[in-house]
Formats: structure tokens, sequence, C-alpha cells
């Protein structure tokens, strides 16, 4: 079953603009469309009606709407706005209780709208906008040139005098968009006390008068943080505005209604699908008809974007809801999951380049960009099938950071995971399971990223992204081996080649990469004693007494340290043609223990980590290109490798008696690499 036979999809891909609001069909789609939850047709709408009958005897206040981007707000400001200035527009809507309020109010105002969009003075906005109005319906006056001494509400006051004198029989109803956003950017004290002082007045005049005011916020602007310093005016405004917040459960309404709508049948196919998981999921079992009602939209979707507070760029919850459907209509919908569209997936959004003039979401996106290359980098091979689990914890955690200030450090613990992502396992049997299954995940890009950019905090067991205090220790070694000499490279793939042979005895003179080495020649039942050197045969000199035999592991990185002699007692092994990757791991390994040995001991560990990682690789990486690639030379001749030999060198049984230390492939040791030589 594909997810576009479930449900009557109608996408909602616009905000509401009021500068479209002159086109007819226009209007009339949104009276249409406009559906009605039991919250808009008990209260919301029956509360906006009587505040604008200017006939009663009762207070009458000033409107803010608050709801965030997306949400309805400008198109419940549009319904009932458009009805009571054209009373025809009565018959589009759906819902007769609202219909039978809304007649209240129709056809009884004219209407100015408008959206703020500059830095002016808002008295100077409302002004210019009133007197473009009142010119433009062939009433001779200008609120502009009344005296600037009189108070705000007494020039609105007479300016309603000539306006009643033009059109008796109907009110003034004053629409205004963005009105947060506006306040925000004029936010130095002297500049918002005057404007606070003008919203103060149109909802004085709100009262008792034909004269409305209606605005639209994205947040209660009274408990905004920003304002808080104005909190005496704030006050004074609030005495004269009734605000009606339209909240999550109002999206959710629309959202079942009008853009995932669905009929009895389909919800009983979702009912039997999402039945399947509630073993697994206990939201989904004591919710599940909320589940269906928004299938395929995962209802904690709606709690967590609401949360998310981007300052900059707008955010439409219903307009992102029908993209992610829009993408999502021709697929089929899994049998072995839910199949919902969870809050992670809002990360993705969130990157795009309109997001990122915010700052929280740009810093964070910069942390993100380094955890997923850290999630790939360390989800490989066994770990492969947990990669997207672990993108999908990192996405959700990038998500509920930004749901309060950065320094909160929000997170999610395995145990709201499993709810919140949906997430299945065929090998997962039960919900316990699963959630040890994410928690290990989730543990796993703890230690990919070294805990700098991840982490869990174990007083409430949340996973979360970290901000502050994160070093790059990846990027400081990076940079670190590009600046480091061939000689200090030379010198730390010596100590790599020291203790991965291994050689476990002490060197011959301390301070001198020398060391004395005995071999078993077993053909002639006796010991042979020689050296082993690391890098130049130029120290053969200091060696005292003279041996069988001398064996040199030449530079890889020093040209001028690869000069080899043409004795008869020596072999050279050369690493002239190792691959560049092999090259690079050695100098991050070099650079790491450069690092970690000028750093304090709370630094170490991470140092250390990197360390591991990197001689891990170099080991793997050893194994092949000791065969492949490493080249062997006796008096100045290439030698081959014999394939007894190497076979031998490949065999974990032959090598157990060399070497104390045996590793999967096998470790190749001093006595091995000298018999895989035909000499």
């Amino acid at each position: 079953m594909k997810y576009s036979e479930l449900l009557h999809f109608e996408p909602i891909t616009e905000v509401v603009k009021f500068d479209r609001l002159n086109d007819v069909s226009y209007q009339e789609s949104l009276v249409r469309t406009f559906v009605f939850s039991k919250e808009y047709e008990d209260t919301i709408i029956p509360f906006i009606c009587s505040n604008l009958d200017y006939t009663t005897t009762a207070d009458t206040f000033g409107l803010q709407i608050v709801g965030n981007y997306g949400t309805g707000k400008s198109h419940l400001m549009s319904l009932f706005t458009l009805i009571a200035e054209n009373p025809d527009y009565l018959s589009l809507v759906s819902n007769d209780k609202t219909r039978e309020n809304l007649a209240k109010i129709a056809g009884k105002y004219n209407v100015l709208r408008f959206e703020l969009g500059n830095s002016q003075e808002l008295w100077s906005i409302v002004c210019y906008q009133i007197d473009k109005y009142l010119r433009s319906v062939g009433i001779d006056y200008s609120i502009s040139n009344a005296c600037p001494l009189e108070p705000y509400a007494v020039q609105l006051s007479r300016m309603m005098a000539h306006y009643e004198a033009k059109f008796p029989d109907k009110g003034f109803l004053l629409v205004i968009d963005e009105m947060l956003s506006y306040l925000k950017g004029r936010s130095a004290s002297d500049k918002l006390n005057r404007d606070l002082a003008v919203l103060q007045a149109l909802g004085q005049v709100s009262d008792h008068s034909k004269f409305r005011i209606v605005f639209g916020v994205q947040e209660v602007i009274y408990n905004s943080p920003e304002f808080q310093f104005a909190g005496d005016m704030l006050n004074k405004v609030n005495d004269r505005y009734k605000q009606i917040t339209i909240t999550k459960q109002e999206v959710k309404f629309v959202t079942e209604q009008r853009l995932l709508r669905k009929t009895d049948e389909q919800k009983a196919w979702i009912r039997n699908h999402l039945s399947q998981f509630t073993q697994f999921f206990n939201d989904l079992h004591a919710n599940i008809e909320e589940y269906v009602d928004l299938f395929p939209v995962h209802p904690a979707f709606f709690d967590n974007f609401q949360l998310v507070q981007v300052k900059n760029g707008q955010r439409e919850i219903l307009k992102t809801l029908s993209s992610k459907f829009e993408s999502l209509k021709g697929e089929d919908v899994p049998s072995t999951c839910p199949g919902l569209i969870s809050y992670d997936s809002y990360w993705i959004d969130l990157t795009a380049p309109k997001m990122q003039t915010d700052p929280d979401v740009h810093r964070i996106n910069e942390i993100m960009a380094i955890v997923s290359q850290k999630i790939d980098d360390n989800f490989v091979g066994v770990q492969a099938k947990k990669n997207h689990l672990a993108h999908r914890i990192a996405n959700a955690c990038a998500v509920k950071i930004l749901q309060s200030s950065l320094s909160a450090t929000n997170g999610v613990t395995a145990e709201t995971l499993v709810d919140d992502l949906c997430w299945t396992d065929s090998t997962c049997f039960d919900r316990e399971i699963l959630q040890d299954v994410i928690d290990n995940t989730a543990n796993k890009i703890v230690s990919a990223t070294v805990g700098q950019y991840f982490e869990k905090n174990e007083f409430n067991q949340e996973y979360h992204l970290r901000i502050v205090g994160g070093i790059n220790y990846e990027q400081k070694i990076k940079d670190y081996a590009s600046q480091m000499t061939p000689e200090v490279k030379d010198q730390f793939f010596f100590n790599f080649l020291v203790e991965f042979l291994p050689i476990e005895i002490d060197q011959y003179r301390l301070g001198f990469p020398i060391w004395a080495h005995r071999i078993d020649w077993i053909s002639h039942k006796t010991m042979i004693d020689g050296y082993i050197f690391m890098g130049n045969p130029n120290e053969r000199s200091t060696t005292h007494p003279q041996q069988h035999f001398y064996i040199y592991f030449m530079p890889v990185f020093t040209e001028s340290a690869k000069t080899r002699g043409n004795e008869e007692d020596s072999v050279y092994f050369v690493f002239d043609n190792i691959s560049q990757e092999m090259k690079d791991y050695i100098a991050l390994y070099a650079a790491a223990e450069s690092l970690k040995a000028s750093v304090d001991s709370s630094q170490k560990r991470f140092y250390e980590s990197y360390i591991n990682q990197y001689k891990n690789k170099l080991k793997q990486l050893f194994n092949t290109e000791f065969k492949e690639n490493m080249e062997v030379y006796y008096r100045d001749e290439k030698q081959t490798l014999s394939p007894d030999r190497q076979k031998k060198w490949s065999s974990a049984k032959s090598l157990h008696s060399c070497s104390k230390t045996i590793s999967t492939p096998p470790v190749p040791t001093i006595r091995s690499l000298l018999l895989c030589v035909s000499l």
C-alpha cells in the first residue's frame, strides 16, 4: 500500500500573504479552505466576534493573534476580517455554528491591512497607512497633520470622527501583521517605549468605539526576553489587549482535516498497520487514534517543531509537512516499521541556507557536520547497519538543543527516543532490547566524537550535542601533521615498527635506534647474532662487536637518509612504494603522539583515542603493504619474496612460536621477515 492511497492529500505550499488579499479568488479560497476545530468553533471565533461587536455595552479590546509562522495565524486574521468586510463570503464558511457567529460581524467593517516591513516609528507607519486609506475612500483628513502634542488616543478618536461622518454604519478595523519582528528590530529602550505607547493607544481606542486593532505575533510580546526591561510599559499595553493563541492542537487539527484527510476505510488500514508495533512503543499504544488521524506524521513532530527557537527565517509547519509528504507519497508504507515522519527529520529543513542566518542554527550546523562525518567514519563494518540510526539520533539532538538557549544543552534519553523515532530492528523482540540498541548506538557516537561534540549527561541520562569547550582534536592533529619535518615523522614510524613487529629487547645503546637481535639458524643448529637498525646505516660504526647480520628498516620521508650499502651481511627493508594512505596515517600517528606529549593530563585521553585509531589502521595497512609494496634489497639488488616464505608468514600457526603477539591477520616478526627473503 502506498502512502498516497491512504489519505486525501491537500498540500499547503505557501503562507497567507496580505498583499494578495485584493484578489477575489484568493479571498474566496481562504474562507472556503479554513477548517474549524472544536476550540475554534466553541471558543476562539465566538470570542473574536463578541469583541468586534461595536454595539455591545461590555468592555472591548484590541486583539493579538499569537502563532508561529505557518500555523494559520494570518489565515485566521484573514478569515474574520474578510467576512467583516464582505458578508457575501459568509456562505463559504464550512461550519454551521461558526457561520452563525460570524454573521454578527459580517459586512460591519471597512478593513485596512498591512504588514510591518521597515524600522520607522510605529506611529509614523500607522499614520501613513491610515492617511493613504482615507484618501482612497474620499475622506479629506490626514492624521499625520494632527497636533503632535496631543495624545495618540485623542488623535485616533478625531480621525474616527471624520471616518464615521463618511461611514456611519461601518466600523474601522486595522489589521497589522509581523508586529513582533518589527518590535525586536526596535528594541532600544527609547524606541520601544514610543512604539509600545502607540500600541497602548490603539488598544485604548478599541474600547467602546467603532475602531478595532488586530495584530499578529509569533510569541506573546509580554513574555519576550528582549523586552523585559520595559516591563511596566508592557503591562500597560497588556491591559488593552486580549490574546488568542493558536496552539499545537489547532495545528494538528488542520493537518488532520485538510492536509492529511482520511476515510474510515483508510483509517482502518492504518490502525491495523500501526497495531503491529504497539508492543514496542508505549505512546503509540496509549494514543493510537491520534497516530491514525495524523498518519504519517508522528504526533511528537508538532511539539518539537513548535519549541524550536529560530530567530531568523520563516518556519511554516504546515508547509514543511506538505513538502515532506509530497516526497513520501509515492512510496510504499514499510511493513517492518510504523513509517512515520518524526521530528528528527526536521533537522534537514534547518540545514537550508536561509536558516543559517540564525546564529544558533549556524553553530549547530557546524557541529553537526563534524558529528555526521564521525558517524560515517566509525559506523562501518558490522556497525554499518546502525549508521542510519546514529544519524537519526544526532539529528534529534540537533532539533532538541535548538528548543532553548544552547547553553541549556537540551537533549534526549534512550527511552524517549524509542517512542519519538519509532525505529525498529528485526533483531529486537521487545521494547527493552530496542532501548538498549539505541543507548549503545548513542554511546558509540560519544566514542566516535571523543566526547567533544556529542556527550551523555550522567545526571539525567540525556545525550546532547556539546556546544562549549569542544576542541576539534582531529583537525589539530591534521594541522600539526602538515607542519612536521620528515625526520620527526620517520622517527614515529620507527617507534610504530618497534612496537608492532615487535622488538622486545632494550636498545643496544640509549639514544641510538639500534637493537641487538639473535636468530635461531635451525639448519645449522646454532644461534647467530646481529643488529636491527631503524634508519641511518651510517650508525653501523657505533656498534661493537661486529656481528653476523645487519637489518635496516629504511625511512619513509627523509630522502637524505635513504642511502643503502652493498655489504654482504646487510639487508635493507625499503618503504618507498607504500601507499599515500599509509604515509598519511604515519603522519597522523606521529602528530597525535607529539601533541599528546605537550598537553596537560586532562587532554591526553583525547589524543590517546586518536593514537589508538591511527595505530589500528596502520597495522591493517602494514600487513597488506608489507607483501605488496615493501621492497627488500641485498647488496644493492632488489630481492623477491619467496611465495613459500610468504605463506609461512601468513600462517598464524608458524608464527606462534616466533612472537608472543599474534593478531588477525598475523603480525610479522623480525624472524619471519628475514625468512621471507630469498638470499
